[in-house]
């Protein structure tokens, strides 16, 4: 929990317990220094309500802006007849999505393999949207030299890690999603 509204009451007291003894030493008259000390504490309470209301509001004023922010549900699922390997991908909020730029990086023998190219960047993707992209793994890395199931057959390790990053409230957010892992015996992406 943030500690900023019990330091400020820690040194609005400190204030009070200050101007107290000023009055103190000031001569005043009895009444007069109850007067004084009722218009102190009065403002010591004031000034501590005052605090904590505009603290609720921002704490509440930052959880409103919070759950204004998309989230993105990422899968990869290979079709069980053939090689292809479907990316599904959907909005699971009701807001939408601004630049998103979904990333796609295999490794391999201290390689890696950039496959972003399979998706258009900066997308916008509204609230509840979904979509697939749909590519062969062993078609796309071949195309870049790499032989998975060689690879992987040879007790190699590759990887696969889908992140995404978008644009909320003008900062870029970027959110590893995902690490999937080459199955040689499924001949499909596993999630680590």
């Amino acid at each position: 929990m943030n500690k900023t509204p019990t330091i400020i009451t820690f040194a609005l007291f400190l204030c009070a317990i200050i101007a107290s003894s000023i009055i103190f030493s000031l001569g005043l008259t009895n009444s007069e220094i109850i007067d004084a000390l009722i218009a102190v504490v009065t403002s010591l309470g004031a000034l501590i309500s005052a605090t904590f209301v505009i603290f609720s509001y921002l704490q509440t004023n930052k959880a409103f802006i919070e759950a204004q922010r998309p989230h993105l549900l990422i899968q990869i699922v290979k079709d069980p007849k053939s090689e292809v390997v479907f990316i599904l991908y959907r909005n699971i909020t009701n807001n939408r999505f601004s630049d998103l730029t979904i990333s796609l990086i295999a490794t391999a023998l201290n390689r890696e393999i950039d496959l972003s190219y399979l998706f258009r960047e900066k997308m916008t993707m509204i609230g509840q949207d979904s979509r697939q992209r749909i590519f062969s793994s062993i078609e796309e890395l071949e195309k870049h030299g790499l032989d998975l199931q060689n690879v992987a057959s040879g007790g190699n390790e590759i990887n696969l890690f889908v992140n995404y990053s978008y644009t909320f409230n003008d900062e870029i957010d970027f959110v590893p999603a995902q690490k999937y892992r080459w199955d040689t015996k499924s001949e499909s992406w596993e999630i680590r």
